[in-house]
């Protein structure tokens, strides 16, 4: 069974586009993710209370965006090498 693939409908310059765009979104996520690591690692080490540490599972959630980034260049580099 193939798998649907989007990007297969964009010209590479949307492509190339599209990825720009996630890489912006996924920098200024994860700028403020850390920031927000560090403020609940000093909250968990001052009121030590460790559970708090629980919700850096957190980060995961940047996955999907990683791999659309993936997908991106390799939709990228599959039409360049065609070309």
């Amino acid at each position: 069974m193939k798998k649907n693939n989007s990007f297969e409908n964009k010209s590479l310059e949307e492509l190339k586009a599209t990825k720009a765009k996630y890489q912006k979104i996924s920098a200024a996520v994860a700028g403020l993710m850390t920031v927000a690591i560090i403020f609940i690692v000093y909250v968990a080490i001052t009121t030590k209370n460790w559970g708090q540490l629980g919700t850096l599972g957190v980060i995961g959630t940047l996955l999907p965006l990683f791999i659309s980034i993936q997908n991106l260049d390799k939709e990228i580099k599959r039409r360049e090498q065609n070309n």
